[in-house]
């Protein structure tokens, strides 16, 4: 990039002496300039070449606006790549008004502009806009193309997200399934966007719990990628690093370290040292998940520090990934009993999320739970009860009572109330036996999928154990706790914190049935 954006200087400077300031040519320069920098991840340079180049077209008059559209789609992207999703939306707007005046509703073009308005929805949290911005443009795409055409593949691809975002993983497969069989017939079982296919399927799988189906699909993407001869690809980073956090799911550490350093080093290889992808991606976060899976918190701390600086350094300080970096410094803090550092943080990314997408969106419910849980180890419940009650509300409003996420906030907010000892009102919101049917039944299912010795099996442990508690059962809540620590002894060891947390439950039950002496405890 660096000697490609040398040689376009150069030809500016020659445009500039030949021509006025105001020459189409100039134009063209500008905006090329503006992609490298863009490419480089220099947004603000990017931003004021293409600003540059918008207003040279605007100055000519009865200048192609197709063009101009092209100017204001290149400042919305950068502006959404900022962050900035107001800004983006105004200037994508203004490039769909533009092109369907001049190519018409039906073109091609427009239906690129409704994806790339969606998308920025999507990043605001406004699902439903997305969804019909994108049923906008396959509604254009469909009269003239065939319904196996690749770019109706892509559409599919992206309504998918929607159902990410609900959970609702069965509708995922079954579209990226129809898209894969679209691309395998239109381009082949070596091509690019076939290989993308593959790796989609495998994280599908891997949100089913299907680990050994995600890798088989990970594989089928990786050998596709190779035969292409494509070595130094972002998209091989991205596929390395699915296959880690399936490793990770899997318990498989080793394995999963492994194909971290792999990701981590084609970014390092194919981007400058401080563009935003070498940190803002996840095979960061994995790394940082790791460490702190392992317990090696001060490692986890660098990587989430490190993250940190450069997010700052190339988009601000309010932007989305700023925030999810202070959560990922803020969880390091929490297990090392650091309650008011992670608080300091975790209310620095809420204030960053109202920011970004108000007050009703799914992260903003997660920061709330976040909050919740540290006061409540603080012993403050007043403060903790009112984070999870903004927390369920969010989630209740978003998914409806039935999803999983918000029974789980129902029985957050149901542990404070024992905590507090307002039995009546916990018992009003738990149905103890239903509760216990659900959570033996999640832990049944986890088992079979993960294995009875997987450390991802653990919250419904303390589930059906705080439900034995709250009912009285201690004998029985204590076997599930001692069978939790053997599971735990036996994955991270006697140093990590998650044993002392273990052990700190065990001794509540104790002190419950009146038993002071603790030394014999796992």
């Amino acid at each position: 990039y660096d000697e490609a954006l040398s040689m376009l200087e150069k030809a500016l400077q020659i445009q500039l002496s030949e021509f006025c300031l105001t020459h189409l040519n100039a134009a063209a320069s500008y905006n090329n300039i503006g992609i490298l920098y863009e490419k480089q991840g220099k947004y603000d340079e990017a931003l004021f070449k293409y600003k540059k180049s918008l207003r040279i077209k605007i100055s000519v008059p009865d200048y192609n606006h197709v063009d101009v559209a092209q100017s204001y789609n290149n400042i919305g992207r950068v502006y959404g790549i900022k962050g900035e999703y107001d800004k983006a939306l105004s200037n994508c707007k203004r490039s769909l008004e533009i092109r369907s005046s001049v190519l018409g509703y039906d073109h091609p073009d427009v239906a690129k502009c409704h994806e790339i308005i969606g998308v920025i929805y999507n990043y605001q949290g406004k699902y439903d806009d997305f969804l019909s911005m994108w049923e906008k443009s396959l509604k254009i795409r469909l009269p003239t193309l065939a319904d196996d055409h690749v770019l109706v593949a892509t559409s599919y691809s992206k309504i998918e997200n929607i159902y990410y975002l609900k959970g609702d993983y069965s509708k995922i497969l079954i579209m990226e399934k129809k898209s894969l069989k679209i691309r395998l017939s239109a381009l082949g079982e070596n091509h690019f966007d076939v290989a993308d296919s593959f790796n989609n399927i495998g994280r599908i799988y891997d949100l089913h719990g299907k680990f050994h189906e995600a890798h088989s699909f990970y594989e089928k993407s990786l050998k596709t990628l190779l035969s292409l001869h494509i070595y130094n690809h972002l998209d091989l980073a991205t596929l390395y690093n699915n296959m880690a956090i399936t490793y990770i799911h899997q318990s498989k550490y080793d394995k999963a370290n492994i194909s971290c350093k792999k990701s981590l080093k084609i970014r390092l290889s194919t981007l400058h040292q401080n563009h935003l992808n070498i940190y803002n991606l996840s095979e960061y976060i994995v790394h940082g998940n790791l460490y702190y899976i392992e317990g090696k918190y001060d490692d986890a701390l660098a990587i989430a520090e490190k993250s940190i600086k450069i997010k700052v350094l190339v988009l601000g300080h309010n932007h989305v990934d700023v925030a999810i970096s202070y959560n990922a410094i803020a969880k390091v803090y929490y297990e090392q009993e650091k309650y008011d550092e992670a608080l300091s943080l975790l209310n620095k990314s809420l204030k960053i999320l109202h920011l970004a997408f108000g007050y009703e969106h799914i992260d903003v419910a997660a920061s709330y739970h976040n909050i919740g849980w540290i006061y409540t180890s603080q012993g403050k419940y007043n403060e903790a009860l009112a984070m999870f009650k903004k927390s369920y509300n969010i989630k209740l409003s978003i998914f409806g009572s039935k999803h999983a996420s918000v029974i789980s906030a129902y029985y957050n907010l149901a542990s404070i109330y024992c905590y507090q000892h307002k039995y009546d009102q916990a018992t009003v919101m738990c149905q103890y036996d239903e509760a216990l049917i659900r959570y033996e039944k999640s832990l049944k299912i986890q088992s079979t999928i993960l294995g009875h010795n997987h450390i991802d099996i653990a919250p419904s442990f303390i589930n059906i154990a705080k439900i034995y508690g709250f009912q009285g059962k201690y004998d029985q809540a204590l076997a599930i706790y001692h069978k939790w620590f053997k599971i735990q002894l036996s994955i991270l060891g006697h140093q990590h914190s998650e044993l002392a947390r273990c052990r700190h439950y065990i001794e509540e039950v104790y002190k419950k049935q009146g038993k002071p002496d603790y030394d014999a405890i796992c």
